[in-house]
């Protein structure tokens, strides 16, 4: 289990709301209704001023982990296209553009979808879904899945961090313009 910790000097989330962004691996799957699922491999998040990573090969141990440390929030902030992340942690993505499975799989989850609130939409409508963090030594999203395999994991601490970052400035605006 790695565990990062990034102090940010830019950004401050509000007492209870945390940023979340995950990072996973596509795998084939057996006795499943699907024969592939995203299985999670890190788990950010921003609380206060300070971005935590967790990462892990092993599931079980990266979702204990997290669970110690999401108990105290009310509210997870996030930004995916259909609720990806989210549904990834509930174990019920199965595949890019097809259905969610109807529950998860035989493998540890973190339902946290009463607690779970997707942003992108609220970002676009107020024009925030610009870059707020220079991605200029960024890899793709969908290239985090080839380093995590081939076992260069640092492009991916970054990319994950980048996005923390960047989705914890995104709701702090959206914050900001609601007033």
């Amino acid at each position: 289990m790695i565990r990062r910790v990034t102090k940010l000097t830019d950004v401050k989330m509000p007492d209870g709301i945390m940023v979340l962004d995950i990072e996973c691996v596509k795998e084939r799957v057996a006795n499943w209704v699907h024969p592939f699922r995203f299985r999670t491999v890190m788990i950010g998040f921003v609380k206060g001023n300070e971005a935590i990573q967790l990462a892990s090969n092993n599931l079980d141990e990266l979702i204990s982990a997290a669970l110690a440390e999401l108990s105290d929030f009310q509210i997870f902030v996030f930004e995916a296209t259909r609720d990806f992340d989210i549904e990834v942690l509930r174990g019920r993505w199965t595949s890019a553009r097809k259905a969610f499975a109807n529950g998860p799989g035989p493998w540890a989850t973190i339902d946290l979808s009463n607690r779970a609130v997707n942003m992108r939409r609220e970002f676009t409508k107020k024009g925030l879904m610009v870059s707020m963090v220079d991605r200029t030594e960024d890899i793709a999203s969908v290239a985090c899945i080839a380093h995590w395999l081939k076992g260069d994991r640092e492009p991916v601490f970054r990319h994950n961090l980048l996005d923390l970052i960047e989705t914890s400035r995104r709701y702090l605006a959206f914050e900001r313009s609601e007033r």
